[in-house]
């Protein structure tokens, strides 16, 4: 009954109906399990039943492999 992880979803106010990601975190003791990647995938799959078709996130630089992995492509290099 304990979560391992957290995902913020919200409506994005820099594209036009686009959703946004923010704030994933894991517990540290569920990290490298997959936890973060099924957690990204379910938001996917339930923005997509409520038509969304974009997502932007703001990542952390060393988070991009993470992103990459799942789909995601580099459109800023703004720190």
């Amino acid at each position: 009954g304990k979560p391992l992880g957290t995902l913020r979803v919200y409506p994005s106010r820099e594209v036009s109906g686009a959703a946004s990601l923010g704030r994933l975190a894991c517990l540290k003791e569920s990290r490298g399990r997959g936890v973060g990647k099924q957690l990204v995938l379910l938001a996917h799959e339930r923005l997509s039943e409520r038509g969304f078709q974009k997502i932007v996130i703001h990542a952390q630089q060393d988070k991009q492999g993470f992103y990459a992995k799942l789909g995601y492509k580099l459109t800023s290099n703004e720190v």
